[in-house]
Formats: C-alpha cells, sequence, structure tokens
C-alpha cells in the first residue's frame, strides 16, 4: 500500500524517536551508516527504524531479508502528518526503490509483532538518478578540521573522501547551511561570511560584534539569526539588505532551532524556550511547550522538565552545536558527470 496517510500531531520528530527509544523497546539506528550491508536482531515486540535524506534527484533503495515474518514500511513526516511510501504487514523479505519528487527524510522502520527473535539482514542506499544534466547530487558531511579550525572540509557521506575544502582567515566558531544547501554561513571573530557551497565564491561579509557562537538560517534561508551566550540579545540579519534588528531576551541564548511547523525560532536560555517569530521579530511564548504524542495521547510538555527528569535527548540542548560536532552537518554535493566538466570546474 502506498501513500498512505493518518495524523501524527507532533512538532519534534527527533524528540519522538527519543520518547518511543525509552517506551516500547524501540531503537534509531544512525542515519550515517545507510549504504552499508547491516544485521540486527529484534527481540518479540522491538521495533527498529533507520532514517536518512533523499533528494528529488536521487533514489532510495532497501533490500532486506528477514528469518521470519516482519512488519515493515518506509515512510515520512511532514508537518503532522506521516506518509508510507512502503509498507507490508507480514513479509521475510523486501526490495524497495523510491523516487521522491523532492527532497525528504525518509525512514525504514521494522516491527517483531510475534514471540521469538527475528534475525534480519537490510542494505539501505541512496544513489543518484539517471543523470539529466550536467550533475548528479551525492550526500556529503560538512564538519570543521579537527586538526585545522580555520578549514570546513567536505566528506562523501559514509567515506573519508575529501570532496572539498573550506579556509578562513580566523578559527571556525559555527557555520550553517541554507535550507537549499547551496550557501554556507561561516561565523569567525567578527564576521559571518556568506559564500556558495558549490564554487566557493565570497557573496557578502557581514561584521558582527564581540564573539557570539550561535548562528542559524532562518527556515525561509532569508536571514540569518546570531547570538551571544554571554549577551541578553539575539541579532536578526536581513541577507537581501543586510538590515539589522535586535531583540532583548530574558536571558543569554544558548541554542536556537527552527519550529518544524512554522517560520518561528526555538531559543533555548538557561531558564527557559522562547517561541520567538521572525516577522515580526518578537518573542511570542516564553515557557514555550512542545507538543508530544505519548501513546495515543498528545501532550504539550516542557522540554526542560521533560528532557531533565526522563533523559530525552532534544536537539536544543545538545552540548554543542550540530555544526560544531564531530558528526558535522549532513549536506548534498553536485558531480560532474564527465570528465570536461570536472576539469573546467577545477580551474
Amino acid at each position: 500500500m502506498n501513500f498512505l496517510k493518518f495524523s501524527l500531531r507532533t512538532k519534534m520528530q527527533a524528540l519522538i524517536l527519543g520518547i518511543l527509544a525509552l517506551w516500547g523497546g524501540y531503537n534509531l539506528i544512525p542515519a550515517n551508516e545507510e549504504g552499508l550491508e547491516k544485521q540486527f536482531v529484534l527481540a518479540a515486540g522491538e521495533n527498529k527504524e533507520v532514517c536518512l535524506t533523499v533528494y528529488s534527484d536521487q533514489e532510495l533503495k532497501l533490500n532486506f531479508n528477514a528469518s521470519k515474518p516482519v512488519y515493515y514500511d518506509i515512510h515520512t513526516h511532514h508537518e503532522d502528518e506521516v506518509t508510507y511510501h512502503r509498507y507490508e504487514n507480514s513479509t521475510v523479505r523486501s526490495k524497495s526503490e523510491i523516487n521522491p519528487n523532492k527532497k525528504d527524510y525518509f525512514c525504514a522502520q521494522w516491527k517483531n509483532q510475534g514471540q521469538g527473535e527475528i534475525k534480519l539482514v537490510y542494505k539501505l542506499e541512496v544513489n543518484p538518478a539517471e543523470p539529466e544534466g550536467d550533475f548528479v547530487r551525492r550526500n556529503v558531511v560538512f564538519r570543521v578540521d579537527q586538526n585545522s579550525p580555520k578549514t570546513i572540509q567536505v566528506f562523501e557521506e559514509n567515506s573519508q573522501n575529501l570532496v572539498s575544502s573550506f579556509n578562513f582567515p580566523s578559527e571556525v566558531l559555527n557555520f550553517a547551511l541554507s535550507a537549499d544547501e547551496d550557501k554556507l554561513a561561516t561565523l569567525l571573530a567578527g564576521e559571518v561570511q556568506l559564500m556558495g557551497v558549490q564554487d566557493g565564491k565570497i557573496l557578502k561579509r557581514i561584521s558582527v560584534d564581540g564573539f557570539p557562537s550561535i548562528l542559524s538560517f532562518s527556515k525561509s534561508s532569508e536571514n540569518l539569526l546570531v547570538g551571544n551566550e554571554h549577551e541578553r540579545k539575539i541579532h536578526l540579519i536581513n541577507l537581501k539588505n543586510l538590515e539589522r534588528t535586535d531583540l532583548q531576551v530574558p536571558a543569554p541564548p544558548k541554542s536556537i532551532l527552527n519550529d518544524v511547523d512554522s517560520e518561528d525560532v526555538l531559543v533555548r536560555t538557561e531558564d527557559e524556550v522562547l517561541r520567538i517569530s521572525i516577522s515580526p521579530f518578537q518573542i511570542v511564548e516564553r515557557q514555550a511547550r512542545i507538543p508530544l504524542k505519548i501513546g495515543e495521547e498528545v501532550q504539550l510538555v516542557d522540554p526542560y522538565a521533560w528532557c531533565f527528569v526522563h533523559g530525552v535527548p532534544h536537539p536544543l540542548f545538545a552540548p554543542v552545536s550540530p555544526a560544531m560536532s564531530k558528526t558535522g552537518l549532513s549536506g548534498s554535493w553536485l558531480y560532474p558527470t564527465n570528465q570536461d566538466i570536472l576539469q573546467a570546474s577545477s580551474k
């Protein structure tokens, strides 16, 4: 059955997966392990899920074999709905291919609905679709060079193959990718450099005061948000005209995250989570609560209380920003399909 939909009233997908990991024997396999053959054992009543990003010019392939009949599906989360693209209630093997019409975050899921253990071997991979032009898209990872903090390196996902690198005059304090992943914003001492991802050309240099460490594109990628962990203020920078708007906040910001279902951003301080609208740039909710589906019931929970009492991870509470972690930021890279273009692009 394809494209089955039902309502799932949750706005924080990552947090839900963490909750399920604690309740109901649910496991999430890291997304950076796709493309390799894996095996695992499902205990009675246990679930496993692996998720990864697929672009419109890519193809998702899933092959698996199980020792006993198992439930499986491939689904996507979008706002308050889950869409099932593949679904079988009881099978021991499957081969699935999906060509999405837009960039999306796909999850493959298996459930053991029986009494005994089930052994399962799977391979989930993303490949370029048949090229229609001069380039094909491949998934990559952007991360700061651990040996040279003035450099951001780009690696092919699941490998150490270096695709490109960006060198800066001073240490990288943070960086962010635009929603379409064609722009890279890099926070340095005293400025933000905005550049094109593919060609590395600097598009804008934006001066900033002090030594901010928080950086994020707005959901539309039309603005940058900059914050300093020692200052009770957040700066909104319009990337078209570089107009800057400052917003006073009750306490210094610790992290910023775009809301799933709106253009708002969530800002964590030492004491609370704030919901802030972009236009107008203002606080719309203090001690913001996040809707979570727990079993069949939807609850509005205090993310502070939930994370500390239940120990569930949440992006707002990460010790460092995703960009500055060892994992880095996932993105994509356009590869030339022929040698002539490759040589021309390297000049």
